[in-house]
């Protein structure tokens, strides 16, 4: 049995995704709980295998060797299948560690390691043990401008995961884009995205594979928008390439703006060449996107969740740990043991001074929110977001110029947010990074929290308006009874 490409497979499920609950297919929950053990256990481990690394370098030392220690082994991702839930809990020996020496590799080469570890490739497509294919995109080391210690570092860290995040949105979306125009060139395939632009790209398609007549090709060209005085004196061939370029800018084009559902895998930070620097780790999954399309969809029906699931997924979060917190980015998903998906946002602001602490507040929980946002609604063009990235300047100072940065990359990030319903602030914690002082903010949300607050505000709504006639009715029996109310040019009390 020939099975559907995933990408289709995905887009024809979401017609009966509301017949049915949202966490009934099996193999979406085991996906949901597959992302969230690699994308904490990994984590964990590799915070555990600094340590012990760093202990048996001293000890290897100490005994008059090289100080050089045989690497501990990476949990495989069919062993981080096998265990039933994931401890958030740091050894105690790493608890208030150095992030910067703790973390004393290249962070391109530990990310390839653990992506290694985990079965999942550097860059581009697999399929998961559960049949579900997955997308990932790394970026390139991005540099952190200020080193630590200094009075700028916790922002211009921030700015260099934002850049880096950029990047791999970039790659993601790139990636996507052609290998979508590939699948669509060579078997004809079209998605749900633009029916009528999917229509036009697949007869052009059917155009390029057989040999049409030129007055049919010059149509075609036309329909995509190819001005005639560019293809009016070629000859039949070039028509064909022509129009096989054209078809494949349209479908990567189509593909590279549907990014909905891209979490944060994995961030590793390390020095190359004595600078440090971030690297950061992207997956998108068609079951991840059909999770993030819950968020507008007004069909969704709400769906109770059992007692403490909340609950049960907040314990995996490392909400009392200051440096696992500080290691957060983006958005993440947890689940709570069943299936039920919550996706988290992060967002961290530095902290100037005591008087600066409400508005480093505000600014973490913006981008916390925002992390959310960009999870469940993004139309992003790969091309723009790179030439953005190579453009991206850090100066080494704390000037006017470095706020602007940073406030331009909040913005971008939120460039296309939403009236998100349901989003809940769970922690808030002011944490220190190698002697930058920052606020961290998280927050969660989930399709039935948004449920519940679409419902509630419902109920507000009309207690308002209830409220608005009862006073209205009022007002009309007060003029019944003879009394008047102050003129526009009289107020009661006033002594003229």
């Amino acid at each position: 049995m020939k099975h559907a490409p995933p990408l289709l497979a995905s887009l024809c499920l979401m017609g009966s995704f509301f017949i049915t609950p949202l966490f009934a297919d099996d193999d979406f929950t085991q996906l949901l709980a597959q992302i969230d053990q690699v994308t904490r256990a990994d984590d964990i481990a590799l915070e555990a295998r600094r340590v012990a690394d760093s202990h048996a370098m001293a000890e290897s030392a100490a005994a008059g060797g090289d100080g050089i220690a045989e690497p501990l082994p990476t949990p495989t991702l069919s062993e981080l299948l096998a265990r039933d839930t994931v401890s958030p809990t740091v050894p105690q020996q790493a608890q208030g560690s150095n992030l910067v020496t703790a973390q004393a590799s290249d962070p391109s080469r530990r990310m390839e390691e653990l992506l290694s570890g985990m079965g999942l490739p550097i860059s581009g497509s697999t399929v998961l043990e559960n049949g579900e294919e997955v997308f990932v995109a790394v970026s390139p080391p991005v540099a952190v401008a200020m080193g630590p210690g200094s009075r700028g570092y916790a922002r211009s860290r921030a700015v260099a995961y934002s850049t880096a995040d950029l990047r791999a949105r970039a790659r993601l979306a790139e990636f996507i884009g052609i290998r979508v125009a590939q699948e669509r060139a060579f078997q004809g395939e079209v998605s749900d995205w633009d029916q009528e632009q999917a229509g036009t790209l697949r007869d052009a398609a059917q155009m390029v594979a057989q040999g049409v007549g030129e007055d049919q090709l010059d149509a075609q060209l036309r329909a995509l928008g190819v001005d005639p005085g560019v293809y009016s004196g070629m000859a039949p061939e070039e028509k064909r390439v022509t129009l096989r370029e054209k078809y494949i800018e349209e479908s990567s084009t189509s593909a590279a703006a549907r990014l909905i559902g891209a979490t944060t895998l994995a961030v590793t930070e390390g020095p190359i060449d004595g600078r440090q620097h971030i690297v950061v780790a992207l997956i998108l999954s068609p079951g991840v996107e059909r999770l993030a399309s819950m968020a507008l969809n007004p069909q969704y029906m709400e769906r109770n969740l059992p007692a403490g699931s909340k609950e049960a997924a907040l314990a995996k979060l490392p909400l009392d740990n200051d440096l696992q917190l500080a290691r957060q980015f983006g958005a993440q998903m947890v689940t709570d043991g069943h299936g039920n998906a919550y996706i988290v946002g992060y967002g961290q602001a530095p902290i100037r001074n005591t008087r600066a602490l409400a508005a480093a507040e505000t600014q973490a929980a913006n981008q916390a929110r925002q992390a959310i946002v960009r999870f469940v609604t993004e139309s992003i063009d790969s091309e723009y977001l790179e030439k953005l990235a190579q453009t991206t300047t850090v100066w080494d100072d704390e000037s006017e110029e470095v706020e602007s940065l940073f406030e331009s990359m909040e913005r971008i990030r939120g460039a296309s947010e939403i009236a998100l319903q349901g989003v809940e602030r769970v922690a808030g914690r002011r944490v220190q990074l190698d002697g930058a002082d920052m606020q961290v903010v998280v927050m969660l949300w989930s399709p039935s929290t948004r449920g519940s607050a679409a419902a509630l505000r419902e109920r507000m709504q009309a207690a308002g308006r209830g409220a608005a006639q009862r006073q209205g009715a009022a007002t009309g029996a007060s003029r019944d009874d003879g009394s008047a109310e102050p003129s526009a040019g009289q107020s009661a009390g006033s002594e003229f």
